[in-house]
């Protein structure tokens, strides 16, 4: 029994980030969808990269525009769970593509349906499944189902930045927990990988969402798409 409890122990603790090696492939595919996909394949490919940006997938349907400061370039995420409120950056790239994707509409929420409405949880769950099967077919080949999911890109936002930046308490203001503990799990997770993931975290670091310094705020944001 004790032994048994041992492996658990040493294994990520549901920790489920999307592969390394698949990183790029996502960030094209969102990019390509964001600039030459229909105006829902648009919108969803944004909640995704949302997604990638550390939120929650009920903190990406609850935004609404005036969360959104187009000046600043960041999100206002209000946290519905036991955490913290925070401040998003998102960089000039997504920030526009937002706003463009929007074309003046004046809905409430920040994405919405041909309603005017929130976005659902599962249509978000759906929309990440849709981009992921575009990244890697093979996984939903003979009926088989992804292991990943919408939540797997906040996990991976929080390997990332920790990886980046190598402060816990740095990626629990990222991510919003109030209770560092949960953040120890990543840097848990994050002792669990092998020279080759570490190494591979590092690649394309231009083309994925980098902690980066505002020299003018003195303090940082996130950057997905270039610009």
């Amino acid at each position: 029994m004790t032994q048994g409890r041992a492996t658990r122990d040493r294994r990520p603790h549901g920790k489920k980030y999307l592969p390394w090696s698949r990183y790029a492939d996502l960030v094209e595919v969102l990019d390509r969808r964001v600039s030459d996909g229909t105006w829902q394949q648009q919108r969803d490919a944004l909640a995704v990269t949302l997604g990638l940006h550390g939120l929650r997938v009920t903190e990406v349907c609850n935004l609404v525009i005036d969360d959104l400061d187009k000046a600043d370039r960041t999100i206002y995420v209000a946290t519905l769970k036991d955490g913290r409120d925070r401040v998003v950056g998102l960089g000039r790239g997504v920030c526009e593509a937002i706003v463009r994707w929007r074309a003046g509409s004046d809905a409430k929420p920040l994405l919405f349906n041909v309603l005017g409405r929130s976005l659902s949880s599962n249509h978000l769950r759906l929309a990440f499944k849709a981009v992921w099967r575009e990244v890697s077919p093979d996984e939903y080949r003979h009926g088989k189902q992804s292991p990943y999911h919408f939540h797997s890109l906040r996990h991976t936002f929080a390997m990332r930045t920790l990886h980046q930046c190598g402060n816990p308490t740095l990626v629990a203001g990222r991510i919003g927990h109030r209770n560092t503990k949960t953040t120890d799990e990543y840097v848990m997770a994050y002792g669990q990988l092998s020279d080759e993931q570490i190494k591979e975290i590092g690649r394309d670091i231009h083309v994925v969402p980098a902690l980066v310094d505002d020299a003018a705020g003195g303090r940082g944001y996130l950057r997905l798409f270039a610009g």
